[in-house]
């Protein structure tokens, strides 16, 4: 059997948890090797002193893309063909022509909880694997192509983390979003259909978890509160008290945090009728909501869906619950009038001003996403002077700056 090592990161830790979660659940897999890299070059060659071939996994996110080239350059000249390189993740699925040039041998495009452990089975038994959904790869003649991928319909299907080698995370409980925001890669690799785990799944998976010793439980979802919808853009609110009911349940489980990090909610979802609900069963006392702009201007050009009074209504429900607001919102758009800066600005110390907390992000054009061809986000000397004296009063926090910085490398990948 061949090892499998993963280039395992805090950035990619939850995508490589459902995904050695899915090789677990492939009977063909009961005697797989999974070795996470460190020291890159003394691990590969310590299994490769035992075995002819070893596969090594990358999750790609854009911004970590030119450091994890540098690397693969590196592990191609010192192996040549001993290692077979795949890759996964936003960059890849958005870049994957790019991605098999920097020396990759295959790319997963999308989900990949079915094609990765197909791909790994056919490599591990030499079968040919170039017909498989939803990979890319260079024939012999460098020919580039792309197999259309193959849409997961049920999550229940895989596990939402991994039990042999303990890489829990929070559960998946919706993956995909019908919105389409021009700036976000969710449903350009997930689609923009939204799928659900049944409750009965989630509550299996809580369990389990609770066994291991963890007594809070945590979600992923692209919008909380649009748990249970078939179509991803209405409240179901029955579905979400079934569920928060069903896990408060669980013997020994303490706290259940909905709503916040890793996930968000929008906020023409954020109705009083949601939040009777939720605060019944929630531990967390922030909630976070994803404003974006104070401009609604900017909010019509970024195809967002939602208007600047619903934000100021999300705002409002959640204080009168008790919960404190954590709101996104994305400055330096390459389209931004002084007006619309002017007004994002306001929205900022309005909110600020209410007890909300802001999170600062500045734009960034991702690859696959409709603005992957704009300007990088830069904030002017004014906005910089607010933000981070806000920063300073801790009434702020985000990466900005650093963000700043990676707009600009991305803009030219």
């Amino acid at each position: 059997m061949v090892t499998l090592l993963l280039r395992y990161t805090k950035w990619n830790k939850y995508s490589f948890a459902a995904l050695v979660g899915a090789l677990e659940a492939d009977s063909r897999f009961k005697n797989l090797k999974i070795s996470f890299l460190k020291n890159i070059i003394q691990d590969i060659q310590q299994v490769l002193d035992n075995e002819e071939l070893c596969v090594v996994a990358y999750s790609l996110l854009s911004s970590h893309f030119l450091s994890m080239q540098r690397e693969v350059k590196e592990i191609k000249e010192k192996f040549e063909g001993n290692v077979f390189l795949v890759a996964g993740g936003p960059h890849a699925t958005a870049r994957p022509k790019q991605v098999l040039e920097a020396g990759f041998d295959a790319v997963i495009i999308g989900e990949g909880e079915k094609s990765f452990p197909e791909l790994l089975y056919r490599i591990v038994k030499g079968y040919e694997w170039n017909d498989i959904p939803g990979v890319a790869f260079f024939d012999p003649s460098s020919n580039f192509h792309v197999n259309p991928p193959q849409r997961i319909d049920n999550l229940d299907d895989f596990p939402p983390f991994s039990l042999r080698y303990s890489l829990f995370s929070p559960i998946e409980i919706s993956r995909g979003c019908p919105f389409g925001c021009k700036m976000c890669q969710t449903p350009r690799i997930f689609g923009f259909k939204m799928r659900h785990r049944s409750i009965d799944c989630i509550v299996k998976w809580a369990k389990i978890a609770v066994k291991r010793g963890y007594d809070k439980m945590w979600f992923i979802s692209p919008n909380s509160f649009a748990y249970g919808s078939v179509t991803g853009k209405e409240l179901k609110i029955e579905k979400i008290e079934k569920l928060l009911k069903a896990i408060s349940e669980i013997n020994k489980l303490e706290g259940i945090y909905f709503g916040t990090f890793p996930s968000e909610v929008r906020p023409e979802f954020v109705t009083k009728e949601v939040l009777d609900v939720v605060s019944k069963y929630v531990s967390n006392d922030r909630i976070i909501i994803g404003a974006q702009s104070g401009s609604q201007r900017i909010l019509n050009i970024i195809n967002r869906g939602h208007t600047i009074d619903d934000v100021y209504l999300a705002i409002d429900n959640l204080l009168d619950y008790g919960f404190i607001p954590d709101v996104d919102l994305i400055f330096g758009f390459p389209f931004e009038s002084d007006e619309d800066r002017k007004l994002t600005l306001k929205m900022t110390r309005y909110l600020i001003s209410k007890g909300c907390r802001i999170h600062a992000h500045v734009f960034m054009p991702l690859p696959g996403t409709p603005f992957e061809n704009f300007p990088p986000g830069k904030l002017d000397n004014k906005t910089k002077k607010v933000l981070g004296d806000l920063a300073r009063r801790g009434l702020l926090y985000g990466s900005w700056a650093t963000q700043e910085k990676l707009a600009e490398i991305l803009s030219r990948l």
